[in-house]
């Protein structure tokens, strides 16, 4: 506790005081010019863009997706109406959620919002022992009332689920499950590799092109939802890794992507000493699990030395 009590050295704290007055520079040029900066869905970069593009951009995914309709009014009492009554009476019923998983989930007509009112439990909260029939009935609630506010308008989900919940993720783990079991692995030999991370996915092939092809457009008419977009060659890329066929041995090494800028949080920021400490072991952690050589890691080796040297 006398750590973070005392007080700043002298260098940090004009050091700090000079970071905030650079924030609240950027804040108002932001807010004076109607832009909105925002973090990059993958890549970890920063965007910057006038209010009405993103608006635009709101409006066209909904209009590409039809995934969303707009509502007269706010649906906030209906859903939280339609989840207190399923679960009070499930409640009042033997055998169907205890006392204390109704407690855990029933939601709070003072603390609830429309943003998150998807009726997850919080990650830490598990639920543990209700029985198939009832988690079915609760997940066929959540995703028929998803609802959102956009401005001064309201907007229903009718396809898919929120981006971002632990529940749709659980779901779109189950459905790829589905979708890599018939339209997959049942193509592809015994002997192969094949790897799936939420809807990334990478396996070997060591047949004809056209054969792969074929595949592929027959896992894309699966569901008109899943379109794959297939990268075939001896050289690929899954997640941050990169795969490299070299006469049918296969190389792997740290992947890079083109877009990412070598930056991570600088050492001159006020974060606490163990993260940078972290990076540095993370990075080179990661080089030696992915470089399938001593080559290759001395290459990477010497790429995170760059980085680290381009912050500070």
């Amino acid at each position: 506790m006398r750590h973070y009590m005392a007080p700043l050295p002298f260098i940090e704290h004009v050091r700090a005081q000079r970071d905030l007055q650079t924030m609240k520079l950027i804040r108002r040029k932001l807010k004076k010019n109607q832009l909105l900066l925002r973090e990059t869905d993958k890549g970890g970069n920063l965007y910057v863009a006038h209010v009405n593009e993103f608006e635009e951009k709101a409006i066209e995914y909904r209009m590409k997706t039809g995934a969303y309709e707009e509502l007269s009014s706010s649906p906030i009492e209906e859903i939280l109406s339609k989840v207190t009554r399923l679960l009070n009476d499930l409640h009042a019923k033997p055998n169907q959620i205890s006392p204390q998983q109704y407690k855990k989930i029933i939601p709070s007509r003072l603390t609830v919002e429309l943003a998150y009112m998807y009726y997850n439990p919080k990650a830490h909260k598990k639920v543990q022992g209700i029985p198939i029939g009832i988690i079915l009935q609760l997940a066929d609630l959540v995703l028929k009332e998803i609802a959102f506010v956009d401005g001064n308008k309201f907007y229903r989900q009718i396809i898919g689920g929120a981006m971002g919940s632990p529940f749709t993720l659980t779901l779109a783990n189950i459905f790829m499950w589905k979708w890599e079991k018939d339209a997959i692995c049942g193509a592809i030999g015994p002997h192969e590799i094949y790897g799936r991370y939420i809807d990334d996915i990478f396996f070997t092939f060591n047949d004809p092109k056209a054969k792969i092809e074929a595949v592929i457009k027959k896992a894309n008419a699966f569901h008109p939802n899943i379109k794959l977009e297939a990268n075939i060659g001896s050289c690929v890329s899954f997640l941050d890794l990169l795969i490299n066929n070299k006469n049918g041995v296969l190389f792997t090494s740290v992947y890079h992507k083109p877009a990412a800028e070598p930056c991570v949080v600088p050492f001159i920021s006020d974060h606490p000493r163990h993260v940078f400490s972290n990076i540095i072991q993370a990075a080179l952690l990661r080089a030696v699990r992915y470089s399938s050589t001593l080559d290759i890691f001395e290459k990477e080796r010497r790429s995170i030395r760059l980085m680290l040297l381009y912050n500070g």
